[in-house]
């Protein structure tokens, strides 16, 4: 079956209801960016959207404590093998728990404007989600409060087409390795176009402040993503759904499906 007829056919049967799940991937978010920062990026979402999961790396300052008081769902996943940070299987079990049918990865450095889940849902109903990739761009703010011309950014994914794929192959790890499997898998394999959006998001912890954090409380992380060639482990993950996509899933290596 032809991946174009796939996508079809994922939709016929699940259909395109505009139901959201909103998550965080974290760890020990409280300690590295600050209680008042995790705060405004909850109360941002809080009153606004269908469903919020917090996807953590069994953290052991106040995360899952915060969680609770703002009624979002909180899920762990068990130590990894492969990582330190094992951003892929957090992913996994976010997916495996969530309810809706679009999941939206949500960053804690970013306060989310009050039209987000509206926007997304008219963006669902209008666009032909077979062909189409929404993806949300923040900019990102330095030190000083000035902003810098590169930017992060959210993409918007369909669950069956994740289902389908098995998900993030979890030997991709924390950060950019995750982010890129995500993308490929989005891009080369279900052939979506990419449509951004900014709609004036910023990201308050730039990387002049966050590596030397990041690398102060988890240096072997840091370690990791700077030294490991990110684009090479992904097109060789990826190798096996290009050439057979049903033979190259049962390979995808995933914890919970």
């Amino acid at each position: 079956m032809s991946i174009g007829r796939l996508k079809k056919e994922l939709i016929l049967k699940h259909g395109k209801r505009p139901t959201i799940c909103y998550y965080y991937y974290l760890w020990n978010v409280v300690d590295y960016a600050g209680e008042e920062r995790v705060r405004a990026s909850f109360e941002s979402v809080k009153d606004q959207v269908d469903e919020v999961i917090i996807g953590d790396n069994r953290s052991t300052d106040k995360t899952k404590q915060l969680a609770e008081e703002y009624g979002f769902k909180y899920v762990s996943v068990s130590k990894s093998d492969t990582h330190l940070f094992p951003e892929s299987k957090i992913r996994n079990k976010v997916i495996s728990e969530c309810k809706s049918n679009f999941l939206l990865p949500i960053n804690i450095n970013v306060e989310y404007p009050l039209f987000l889940n509206e926007f997304i849902k008219l963006w669902i109903r209008k666009s032909n989600i077979h062909k189409e990739c929404l993806r949300l761009r923040y900019r990102l703010q330095n030190a000083d409060g000035s902003i810098d011309r590169f930017y992060g950014f959210s993409s918007l994914f369909y669950k069956p087409f994740l289902i389908k794929a098995r998900g993030y192959d979890e030997r991709t790890g924390y950060g950019a390795g995750s982010q890129k499997y995500g993308a490929t898998l989005m891009k080369e394999i279900f052939k979506l176009r990419t449509r951004p959006f900014y709609l004036q998001m910023v990201h308050k912890y730039h990387n002049d402040i966050k590596l030397p954090m990041i690398n102060k409380m988890y240096p072997r992380i840091t370690r990791i993503k700077r030294n490991r060639n990110v684009a090479v482990i992904v097109e060789s993950l990826m190798k096996n759904l290009k050439v057979n996509f049903n033979d190259g899933v049962k390979k995808v290596r995933n914890s919970y499906w």
